[in-house]
């Protein structure tokens, strides 16, 4: 419901991709992580969250590619 109040929240909607994604839905989770990323290319947890997502459905060098931005961004999501 927030989202559609705010459409271009970046942070809301990597929210609603990491809840997707932790309840076994990553591809629904793509469909807000990769709108916030273009809203706000320096949303360390969204790229984090997606790397995640990439992970579940087997893609891997995407994953990599995200956990590495997310590092950079932000070193609390350093692996």
């Amino acid at each position: 419901a927030a989202i559609s109040v705010d459409p271009d929240s970046a942070t809301l909607r990597a929210l609603r991709g990491s809840a997707f994604s932790k309840n076994g839905q990553p591809d629904l989770a793509m469909l807000d992580l990769d709108p916030a990323i273009i809203l706000k290319p320096d949303h360390a947890m969204a790229y984090y969250t997606r790397g995640d997502a990439h992970t579940k459905i087997g893609q891997d060098g995407e994953a990599q590619a995200d956990y590495d931005m997310a590092c950079r961004l932000d070193s609390q999501f350093c692996k």
